[in-house]
């Protein structure tokens, strides 16, 4: 019987927060919707009376994040798992040379002084607006990456790591504040988690529902300088989200901030100078929202997304591209500077470089923020649906106006947004004939949905 039974992969369930993880004997994995890729990971044994090393597989996401391969090894087919651990040569053996990430000293800022805290956790000094933190790396032959600190469960700074001693500053919360760090290796497919604290503010509240705002950046771009990468509906379909949310967002958020770029106006630059602007206004009370709408390329063979602005002049050549892309590292940094606790990107892209909804979920887990995205390798993907609106704006449209879940007040959570899209998606496209898929992730820890408006009841 040996021969016929083979395992072919697991699957954890975590059915309090309704997630779940399955992957195979090789490592790759895939989780649900709402996360789960903590769950999980990789353990190895270095010995008799020697520490073992362990990576949870939201460490090691970009490596073994691989649903399809998932899918195709649970029906028998091992082809495409095996072509990933080609590609990906002796994973496990990275992870025991991952660098680490020790905690050195730690402060409070209150006005022109830093009063120290302890790692271990506890109460804030009264008026602390952020935190001075100290870190000891060592380089274990992977190379380092950023390091990141993440603040409630979304980046909040992204820093270049040196051998050695490493001091960041890092805005707080009002209310509580869990504090994690995490270091990468140069390949960024995997990382070192470091030191976690929970600090509390004694006789400080959260600021209550509905009291921040909602601040928007919205990218659509149709004409591109190589016209042959010319689109239909990207401006519109950019222009529609932003209308949407706002007509939604009045007894939710106290004020609506938008920045909308078009063709000629959706330069890297301009993108990256509207990130910042939001970063400038941007509060912990707020709720941030990124919209791009046009062509995305996976570059190689680094395997990296990059956002085509309208200055795209041509794609043949890699190196010229990554100059004048957006590329996913820059955009996760500018991300990193926003302040909002709640923070929603979506992405709607398209392009024969076969940018794939798997690869665009690494952007979700490494900012913390609720991600949904849908890409194809054909243009289709940002045509009309109702000659107004591609697939995925139109399926956006449907559940700000009602047709996702809402609470008992008329409120849609992002949560549910994210649900109703990526259920539409597919059922929208193949009644025109096309085939075209949406990914939603969130890599919250605890997950914590928001309010992105409400319908009138």
């Amino acid at each position: 019987m040996t021969d016929h039974l083979r395992e072919r992969g697991a699957l954890f369930v975590h059915a309090e927060s309704r997630r779940w993880v399955a992957w195979t004997p090789e490592g790759l994995f895939d989780h649900s919707p709402q996360g789960g890729q903590e769950l999980v990971g990789v353990h190895l044994n270095n010995g008799r009376a020697q520490t073992p090393e362990w990576a949870s597989f939201q460490q090691a996401y970009r490596a073994l994040y691989a649903p399809a391969a998932v899918r195709a090894r649970l029906l028998g087919d091992t082809a495409l798992a095996q072509t990933r651990m080609n590609e990906l040569g002796e994973v496990r053996a990275r992870i025991g040379r991952l660098p680490t990430l020790a905690a050195g000293q730690a402060c409070a800022v209150i006005d022109e002084t830093c009063t120290p805290v302890a790692w271990a956790g506890g109460e804030l000094p009264a008026g602390a607006s952020a935190l001075r933190l100290t870190f000891s790396t060592t380089d274990r032959g992977l190379g380092l990456g950023p390091l990141d600190v993440m603040v409630n469960d979304r980046i909040a700074v992204r820093s270049v790591a040196v051998a050695g001693q490493n001091s960041v500053e890092v805005p707080l919360d009002p209310g509580p504040n869990r504090v994690a760090a995490r270091l990468y290796a140069d390949d960024r497919a995997l990382f070192a988690e470091g030191p976690t604290m929970e600090l509390r503010r004694p006789g400080e509240a959260a600021p209550p529902p509905g009291a921040g705002r909602l601040i928007i950046v919205a990218i659509g771009v149709d004409q591109y300088q190589l016209p042959e990468l010319n689109l239909r509906f990207a401006v519109a379909d950019a222009r529609s989200v932003v209308e949407t949310l706002r007509s939604r967002a009045q007894g939710v958020f106290r004020e609506v901030l938008t920045t909308v770029l078009t063709n000629r106006e959706a330069t890297r630059s301009n993108i990256l100078a509207a990130l910042a602007s939001a970063a400038q206004v941007a509060r912990p009370e707020d709720t941030f929202v990124l919209y791009l709408a046009g062509h995305g390329v996976r570059s190689e063979p680094d395997r990296r997304f990059l956002f085509l602005p309208h200055e795209t002049t041509s794609t043949a050549n890699w190196d010229a591209l990554r100059r004048t892309s957006l590329d996913e590292g820059t955009l996760v940094a500018s991300l990193a500077r926003i302040r909002a606790r709640d923070g929603f990107l979506f992405i709607d892209t398209c392009h024969a470089g076969q940018v794939t909804i798997d690869s665009l979920a690494a952007l979700g887990n490494e900012t913390g923020r609720f991600l949904l995205a849908a890409s194809t390798s054909v243009q289709e993907a940002l045509d009309s649906y109702d000659d107004r609106n591609g697939v995925f704006a139109y399926a956006i449209r449907e559940a700000m106006s009602g047709r996702a879940a809402t609470d008992s007040e008329g409120h849609v959570s992002a949560l549910a947004l994210g649900e109703w899209v990526t259920r539409r998606v597919p059922v929208l496209a193949a009644e025109k004939q096309h085939r075209q898929d949406a990914v939603f992730r969130t890599a919250q820890r605890e997950l914590r949905s928001f309010p992105m408006g409400v319908v009138a009841r």
